[in-house]
């Protein structure tokens, strides 16, 4: 048993109430629920997690998150599964991962300018915002 227990199977058959759901319309390739194809934690988070504790400490460490494959409210693994995120990092990134209208923006040079110069914002904004 990992440290989040098992997955209910209840859980992964839950269907997705999509005719309400306003990230369905912002992430039409969200799942519509978990997908779990290793147990937890995989292989490649174990061999990860494994290789990241000899250079630094990693207690708190529960996976490392695949960023491209996380979409809306599911963050993925490295090993391919899909969690819905209940805790991982959907409290900072509210707008869900892979937000189409963030990642467009993001390609903006004032993106890449207020990332590479990153001022204090609340004490001194650049006067762009």
């Amino acid at each position: 048993m990992s440290f989040f227990g098992r997955v209910s199977p209840a859980m992964t058959s839950m269907p997705r109430f999509a005719p309400f759901s306003v990230q369905a319309k912002r992430f039409p390739s969200e799942p519509d629920r978990p997908i779990i194809k290793t147990a937890f934690p995989g292989p490649n988070v174990k061999e990860s997690i494994a290789a990241y504790g000899e250079t630094s400490c990693n207690a708190a460490q529960h996976f490392p998150v695949d960023l491209q494959e996380s979409v809306g409210n599911y963050v993925a693994d490295i090993d391919g599964n899909k969690f819905l995120d209940m805790f991982t990092s959907i409290a900072c990134v509210g707008m869900g991962y892979n937000h189409p209208g963030l990642m467009e923006a993001a390609k903006s040079d004032f993106m890449k300018y207020a990332l590479a110069v990153r001022t204090g914002v609340g004490i001194n904004p650049p006067v762009e915002y």
